[in-house]
This record gives C-alpha cells, sequence and structure tokens, in this order.
C-alpha cells in the first residue's frame, strides 16, 4: 500500500506522509483528465498491470485495490491504428456530444515524447510522430487530448474506452476520429471539431448511432 501512495504522491508532487487513503483525487488537488491519465499510466508502467480508466471521485483506496487486486498484464506491445473486430461494450441509441477542454501546461514537458509513459499510452505512434513536426507538439496533442476525451464522454457505450482505443487522422483536410473497435465503428458516425490556443486546447465530438 504504501508503495502505490508513493506512486501516487510521486506523480502529484504531494508529501505520501500527509496523503490519506480516504482521500479523493479531486481532494489532492488532480482537476483534469490529463492529470488523471498521467497518474494511471504511470501506474500500469510501475506495476505492469492494467489499470481502468480514473476518475476525480475515486479515493486512494480503490486506487490501491485496482493495483493490489488482479488487473490484466499490460500488453507489452502498445494498440497502434489496426483495428479488433470485437469488443465486449454495448451500444446505446441516439445522437451524443462531448465536450472537452485541457490546459496546455497539464501536458508533461520532456524532450522525446516517445520517451514518457503517458505520451506513449495516449497517442499513437503515427500521432505522435506527426505532433513532433509541429511547431508546438504539446498544443497539438493537448488538441488530440481533447478529442479523446470528447469521444469518451459523447455516449455511455464508449465512456470506459482507453485513450489508446481512440484514433486520430486527417480526412481531406479535416480531424477524424475512431476506434479500435469495429463493431462501434459500424455502430456510431463521429464527428469531430478541434480548436486551441498557445495555452488552451479544446475539442467537440458527435456520436451518431447509425
Amino acid at each position: 500500500m504504501e508503495e502505490v501512495v508513493k506512486t501516487i504522491a510521486k506523480v502529484l508532487r504531494r508529501d505520501s506522509g500527509k496523503i490519506s487513503p480516504d482521500d479523493s483525487l479531486q481532494a489532492l488537488g488532480v482537476g483534469s483528465s490529463i492529470v488523471l491519465e498521467i497518474l494511471r499510466s504511470s501506474l500500469e508502467r510501475k506495476y505492469q498491470k492494467r489499470v481502468t480508466p480514473l476518475t476525480l471521485n475515486m479515493r486512494v483506496r480503490e486506487i490501491i485495490d485496482l493495483i493490489e487486486g488482479e488487473q490484466q498484464p499490460v500488453p507489452a506491445v502498445p494498440l497502434s491504428s489496426g483495428f479488433e473486430t470485437q469488443s465486449p461494450r454495448t451500444v446505446s441509441f441516439g445522437l451524443g456530444v462531448g465536450i472537452d477542454i485541457e490546459e496546455v501546461d497539464s501536458l508533461p514537458n520532456i524532450s522525446d515524447l516517445r520517451e514518457h509513459p503517458f505520451y506513449t499510452a495516449t497517442f499513437s505512434s503515427e500521432e505522435l510522430a506527426t505532433a513532433i513536426l509541429k511547431p508546438e507538439p504539446k498544443v497539438h496533442l493537448c488538441g488530440i487530448f481533447c478529442a479523446k476525451e470528447a469521444l469518451r464522454k459523447s455516449s455511455p457505450a464508449l465512456l470506459t474506452l482507453r485513450f489508446s482505443e481512440i484514433l486520430t487522422f486527417h480526412e481531406e483536410g479535416r480531424p477524424r476520429v475512431t476506434t479500435s473497435f469495429s463493431n462501434l465503428n459500424n455502430s456510431f458516425r463521429f464527428e469531430l471539431s478541434i480548436s486551441h490556443t498557445s495555452h488552451y486546447a479544446t475539442a467537440v465530438v458527435i456520436a451518431l448511432r447509425i
């Protein structure tokens, strides 16, 4: 338990001795989806376990249970742009809208984006390669992060998708977003809009049930 608390404290830059198992992540100062994903990817890398998406109201005790309980191992090779043929998720009906906004400075600062667990767990190799060629890679990736989070928010059927299971690309000059699961892609049509300044990025995803 102490090691998990130390990992959380290191990511959140807090004194591990002042973290209680009953503290929620929000109470510990987590205020964005980016920080949640940084923490999740750090836990997966350290403990080599597949950690479910974290939430702001999740308590430290629950994270300890996730790590110390039976979890699936993290795949040795991250998911790429290839598509899986099946998914256990059910599909809801109708039209949904997801919106996300993030601060660019919330992304980790590192010289090589391909060497940080957050970036490699969140973005595909193609997404990272494209970002590296941009004048402001972090701004570009912040927009992609918003797109992925907005897609997750657009339907209950998509909420538990991992960021590595959501893929962005450009088609005819327009940003597009899809998933790694053919059944979801056959059930939804996604429309994506991304916008950013030098400090913030935002994205809107419309998920239309086909």
